[in-house]
C-alpha cells in the first residue's frame, strides 16, 4: 500500500477468504442467492486498520421502491459488523435485475453521518 507517496508493505494472516471492499462490492453483495431469511457471515479487510472484520448481511424482507431511475420489487439487505461493531450498511436490490437501486450507510467514524445514494435514469 502507498500512503502520501511511502510504501508500506501489507502482511495479516486472514484467516481464510477475503470478501474485497470498495467499488462495485454493493454489486457483488447483489448477485448472492437473495431471499426472504437469507444471511451469510463473510470477512472484510478494512485497509485503515490493517485488520480483518466479519461482516453479516442479511435480507429483512421485500419493499416496493422507487428512486430516480425507477421502481422495483427490492430486496432489504443489511451489513452490519458480525462482532457488534457501530455502523449499518443498507443496500436495496432489484428482485428481477439485481441492481443496487439505493444505499444508505451510516459512518460511525465520521460522527454517525449518513451517506445515501439511488440509482439515477
Amino acid at each position: 500500500m502507498t500512503l502520501n507517496g511511502t510504501a508500506k508493505p501489507i502482511s495479516v494472516e486472514t484467516g481464510g477468504e477475503v470478501f474485497a471492499e470498495g467499488a462495485g462490492s454493493d454489486d457483488v453483495i447483489a448477485t448472492l442467492p437473495l431471499a426472504e431469511g437469507y444471511q451469510v457471515i463473510f470477512r472484510n479487510f478494512d485497509l485503515l486498520k490493517q485488520k480483518v472484520a466479519l461482516k453479516q448481511a442479511k435480507v429483512l424482507g421485500a419493499e416496493e421502491i422507487k428512486v430516480p431511475g425507477g421502481s422495483a420489487k427490492a430486496w432489504k439487505v443489511e451489513i452490519t459488523s458480525a462482532d457488534g461493531a457501530p455502523g449499518v450498511h443498507t443496500l436495496w436490490v432489484a428482485q428481477d435485475s439485481r441492481k443496487v437501486l439505493k444505499t444508505s450507510a451510516t459512518l460511525p467514524e465520521m460522527g454517525g453521518a449518513v451517506i445515501s445514494s439511488e440509482l439515477q435514469p
